[in-house]
């Protein structure tokens, strides 16, 4: 079951302190955590952060990438992982990406075979799951371990291009201030 946009947090309705409608700021503090950390790695190493936060905002892909969350093993979640990660690049996140397989809940062999499939062209690519559920390393089913090696292959062959754009929109973006 889906829950709403207000559960588990703030009424949407409820105003913040500048008047600020918590419909229109739900995730500025994640966007603020996300450029604090970024600019902080970056003073300290003197290299490009690698940031990951599920908090975002429009405009966070300049500090961080997106993760969409705790989602389930399931088909439904399979399929929403494929809005949510367009319209994050539509947002300005460019890397973005949903845990492969599901992460609450047990996969199956074919969710999983199929979850890889799609899930080698997420721009952020990770399978992970809950502690409490059943492990879902894609070594453990023949067919997953097959479909990955062929998804992941292609995926590799793209990394030069990804990167490529990747490092093009950094440098855009520190260019743009």
């Amino acid at each position: 079951k889906r829950m709403h946009l207000g559960s588990k947090t703030l009424p949407v309705t409820a105003r913040h302190m500048s008047g600020d409608l918590e419909y229109d700021a739900h995730n500025l503090y994640g966007f603020s955590e996300a450029a604090a950390t970024r600019l902080a790695v970056e003073e300290i190493t003197g290299k490009r952060a690698f940031v990951l936060s599920r908090s975002t905002f429009p405009g966070s892909g300049h500090h961080a990438a997106h993760w969409t969350g705790d989602n389930a093993a399931t088909w439904d979640d399979l399929l929403w992982s494929v809005s949510g990660l367009l319209n994050s690049n539509m947002w300005g996140i460019p890397l973005a990406g949903a845990d492969i397989c599901g992460f609450q809940g047990d996969t199956n062999e074919e969710l999983c075979a199929r979850w890889i499939q799609a899930g080698s062209f997420y721009t952020f690519t990770r399978n992970h799951n809950s502690i409490n559920s059943a492990p879902q390393e894609l070594y453990l089913w023949p067919t997953v371990t097959e479909a990955a090696l062929k998804a992941l292959a292609v995926r590799y062959s793209l990394l030069p291009y990804l990167y490529t754009a990747f490092f093009k929109r950094y440098v855009q973006a520190m260019d743009a201030g």
